[in-house]
């Protein structure tokens, strides 16, 4: 017989959550740094003063960026911790998961 605390792994999922909430991304695009939290632009940097549109395509291709590496680090959080869960109930959540490793 085996035990699985369910509560717990959700506990741990929504550590991971609320860590990449509040993570923040440095990209650089076309030679503008930008850092970039969920919801903010929080830093700009240039060599070379970008004109409006080109800071605007930058921030927008950072966020897009976000969006990327945030589905693969849940992608990769998620798959580390199916893989310490016992063989019938990781199935289960495998599937009930599944939006979360796609």
């Amino acid at each position: 017989m085996f035990g699985f605390d369910l509560e717990n792994f959700k506990k741990k999922l929504d550590v991971v959550e609320s860590t990449l909430a509040e993570s923040t991304f440095e990209f650089e695009v076309d030679d503008i740094l930008v850092i970039v939290s969920h919801n903010k632009v929080i830093y700009l940097n240039w060599k070379v003063e970008p004109t409006p549109d080109e800071l605007m395509a930058a921030i927008n291709e950072a966020f897009e960026l976000l969006v990327i590496q945030t589905k693969e680090k849940r992608e990769t959080s998620v798959k580390e911790l199916l893989s310490n869960v016992p063989h019938p109930v990781k199935s289960i959540l495998e599937r009930q998961y599944s939006t979360l490793l796609n």
